[in-house]
């Protein structure tokens, strides 16, 4: 609402460049909440993890997409799908911080937090898909596949090494770390 409002205001406008959102802003707001956040549990739900991260935020994506496209048939599907994948992925960090004021049974928090480790690779690769195909480019299932991959498990290795750094400090090795 707030970016709505600022964009309706006359006069030159900040441009806030999307990698800096993506480099600098996001890491410290989901980091806040992987603190509390245990991976085995995590593992444990795996499968409702991914239909919630994955499947979810796919047909979210595409069901706004489909609906743009419908209500505004000058808009091509693939930059309506391209919408749809900016606004598919809930917050989780908002989730978790109203989870845990309503106190929130463990399990429910557990989806939350594991949710929030997929979905943006979801949304992002979606996003980049269907901007590159409406801006002319082709559909590669394969090149989709491997983008969500490298997103997925690039986010899941700089996060373990982050933590590993900030719950082992002075430690050189993860087998002498003082906090296992």
């Amino acid at each position: 609402m707030i970016g709505l409002v600022y964009a309706a205001l006359p006069g030159p406008k900040l441009r806030l460049e999307p990698e800096v959102v993506l480099d600098v802003v996001l890491p410290p707001l989901l980091y806040h909440a992987a603190p509390s956040s245990s991976l085995l549990a995590v593992r444990s739900r795996l499968r409702a993890v991914i239909s919630l991260s994955v499947l979810l935020v796919l047909a979210t994506a595409f069901a706004v997409g489909g609906l743009v496209a419908w209500l505004v048939p000058a808009v091509p599907l693939a930059a309506a799908v391209a919408l749809g994948a900016a606004v598919a992925p809930p917050d989780p960090v908002a989730s978790l911080a109203v989870g845990r004021r309503a106190r929130l049974p463990a399990r429910l928090s557990t989806l939350i937090e594991g949710e929030g480790l997929l979905n943006d690779a979801t949304a992002l690769t979606v996003y980049q898909v269907a901007v590159a195909v409406a801006v002319g480019g082709q559909f590669s299932f394969g090149a989709a596949t491997g983008s969500f991959l490298l997103a997925a498990l690039g986010g899941l290795s700089v996060g373990a090494a982050v933590a590993w750094l900030v719950h082992c400090p002075g430690c050189c090795s993860p087998t002498r770390c003082r906090s296992t």
